[in-house]
């Protein structure tokens, strides 16, 4: 199902939508790596809590890569998108 074709739930134009959801993904980056940019690599290796075998630097790369699969899908869809948005 293309969610991004059409109007969505409550009349919300999907275009609207995604391009705001990819704007705030974009956004929150940047404060998350503003987060991170001070760490040290003793930090960034270590084992944080609830997934007691994953490290720092593990959960940001499992952020990342998600990130980029719904940045990349929502692009994806925002060019498949008819010309006219009446």
């Amino acid at each position: 199902m293309n969610l991004a074709a059409g109007a969505g739930p409550h009349g919300v134009d999907m275009f609207d939508h995604y391009t705001a959801v990819l704007e705030r993904i974009r956004k929150d980056r940047e404060v998350l790596a503003a987060l991170w940019g001070g760490l040290t690599e003793e930090r960034m290796v270590r084992h944080p809590g609830p997934q007691e075998d994953w490290s720092v630097k593990d959960l940001i790369a499992h952020t990342m890569w998600w990130e980029d699969f719904i940045l990349q899908r929502g692009s994806r869809d925002l060019q498949a998108l008819p010309e006219s948005r009446d």
